[in-house]
């Protein structure tokens, strides 16, 4: 069963876009965008960049190019 993007409305009126996969389980949550269009366009990029997309480890070596849990501490950009 495919997966599918979500927009949701987010504190502001904002809208955070939710990756859910065909079982209904929230595999990823997005920073907030400043509409839905902005949203509808942040789902195109997600779409071009994820199916080349390289896995960054940033777990074991915090540093200066380390995130924090995004699901804990959301970037809040507007996009």
């Amino acid at each position: 069963m495919a997966g599918t993007f979500e927009l949701v409305a987010a504190d502001n009126d904002r809208v955070r876009i939710l990756l859910v996969n065909g079982t209904g389980n929230v595999l990823a949550v997005s920073g907030t965008y400043r509409d839905k269009a902005a949203a509808a366009a942040g789902v195109m990029a997600i779409r071009e960049h994820a199916a080349t997309a390289h896995i960054a480890d940033r777990v074991s070596a915090p540093g200066p190019n380390s995130r924090s849990d995004p699901l804990l501490d959301p970037l809040q950009r507007d996009h």
